[in-house]
């Protein structure tokens, strides 16, 4: 009896032992965790930027004559994004205007050509007065690509905006907070893909795919979670997979021979994305059940071949004529010079930084740019006077 009495004891105490140790080794894996918690949270506290991941921007063409500058602004990587929450990026959108927002090739993780392959094909950047007299974005893809270098996947060269839209509300200086943009990819004209393609022997016409796609990216690509995109075969992916509706009909818009202008607009208090073609609207994407479009995203553009494509942030007017209504051409607090004519050739801006592009030809700004504009003298001849009670009235002189 004695003995079964020290078996028990010693059985119960054995089982106590067993309970503490299981304690104090799950004590300790959660000071590990919590501590390694505290560690990236003092981490993050002690980077300028934690939440945003930089990338790049060294591809773009950046040399004399105009070409465009790279940028250095951080590529949103989060979802939830509240401009408020980021004065700093708030500051640059106030101080720079649309400049703040301009494309640059990112590296999109599709590109599988050699690299010594990828160097002689850097796409371009410049800008030029358009209509309006405010600086447009002019990209180029692929500059010099042969047509046997053109694949779905293996030549496209990504875009991607430097802040995403829409913009902040800055009072007065207020970006539209519904977004919308539009890109013209201009027809080809130095090269002719039939002419091209009879060239190569090893390629076929129907071997050979141009693509081009724009829409909206959280990340660096449309198979990312937070994307949309309208390709130029009419697919529209939404978070990587093929959007369907039954109100959409398919149409593809590849711009082989004529200018085509292709808009996407953003709604981000709704979840909706539209998009439009050449000044129609083509189809509305119920994005609600997706959390990253209840924030602002990136502006993306996507294309394979050889190519010159003209961003419009709202500088220019639209062509889908329902925007115009909200479209600010020059937001922000940066000043122009005083003569805004056709032959302005930089931006002053008050952080006192010269931007200074040439001006070069471009087909579809040409007849804007031909447009008479006023003289200072004409805008001399009315003035205004404000009379004892207050009242202003103008007068001509």
């Amino acid at each position: 009896m004695a003995n079964w009495g020290l078996e028990l004891i010693a059985g119960i105490a054995l089982v106590v032992a067993c309970l503490l140790l299981l304690l104090v080794i799950r004590i300790c894996v959660a000071r590990k965790n919590r501590g390694r918690d505290d560690d990236q949270q003092r981490r993050h506290r002690q980077s300028p930027n934690p939440p945003y991941l930089r990338h790049d921007q060294g591809n773009s063409s950046s040399g004399a004559n105009g070409r465009a500058r790279n940028q250095s602004w951080n590529s949103i990587k989060i979802a939830g994004f509240n401009w408020k929450d980021y004065p700093a990026l708030m500051s640059e959108a106030l101080e720079n205007g649309w400049a703040a927002f301009a494309l640059s090739q990112v590296d999109h993780g599709m590109d599988h050509r050699p690299h010594h392959r990828k160097q002689g094909f850097h796409a371009e950047t410049r800008w030029e007065v358009g209509p309006g007299t405010e600086l447009m974005q002019i990209l180029r893809s692929n500059p010099g690509i042969p047509i046997a270098e053109i694949s779905s996947t293996g030549s496209a060269q990504f875009f991607k905006s430097a802040l995403p839209l829409p913009g902040p509300f800055l009072g007065i200086y207020s970006y539209p907070q519904e977004s919308y943009f539009e890109i013209t990819v201009l027809g080809a004209k130095d090269h002719d893909l039939d002419k091209n393609a009879r060239q190569n022997s090893g390629n076929s016409t129907a071997e050979i795919e141009q693509i081009v796609a724009i829409g909206l990216v959280r990340g660096s690509s449309f198979g990312d979670r937070g994307s949309i995109g309208y390709y130029s075969n009419g697919q529209i992916l939404l978070n990587g997979a093929l959007y369907t509706d039954e109100r959409f009909k398919r149409k593809p818009w590849i711009p082989a021979r004529g200018d085509t202008t292709v808009g996407c607009g953003f709604n981000p208090a709704a979840r909706i994305v539209f998009f439009t073609l050449n000044g129609e609207m083509t189809c509305q994407a119920d994005c609600s059940r997706a959390e990253e479009f209840g924030s602002p995203l990136h502006a993306a553009f996507l294309c394979n071949f050889d190519a010159t494509a003209i961003v419009n942030l709202g500088q220019s007017a639209f062509e889908f004529l329902p925007e115009n209504a909200r479209r600010t051409a020059d937001p922000g607090n940066h000043r122009p010079y005083p003569d805004r004519g056709a032959n302005r050739m930089a931006i002053q801006y008050d952080s006192g930084e010269l931007f200074s592009q040439r001006l070069e030809g471009s087909p579809a700004l040409s007849q804007d740019l031909r447009r008479p504009t006023p003289s200072e003298a004409e805008s001399e001849l009315f003035e205004i006077v404000i009379d004892a009670e207050g009242n202003e009235r103008f007068v001509h002189r």
